[in-house]
């Protein structure tokens, strides 16, 4: 992949991204609206989603290293409920 095919596909990311954003705060404001609640509250309720994604998205990257051994664990506990001794 070149540069232009790099550069081109970033700004279309931000792009789509920004107009995703719009769509969300505009549905979150109609609902609000619909439903008689303060826009105040809708705009805490879009800032902590906004914060929570980020710092699962965070935390599942950090854990990512870790699975297989956690995985493992798993296995070795694992008691079969055919295995009657």
């Amino acid at each position: 992949m070149n540069i232009f095919t790099a550069l081109l596909l970033l700004v279309l990311g931000f792009v789509l991204l920004i107009k995703g954003a719009d769509y969300f705060v505009d549905g979150a404001s109609s609902v609000a609206k619909k439903f008689r609640i303060p826009s105040i509250i809708i705009g805490f309720t879009i800032v902590a989603i906004g914060i929570g994604a980020t710092l699962v998205t965070r935390y599942i990257s950090i854990m990512r290293p870790y699975t297989t051994s956690i995985m493992q664990i798993d296995r070795a506990f694992m008691v079969s409920p055919t295995k009657r001794d």
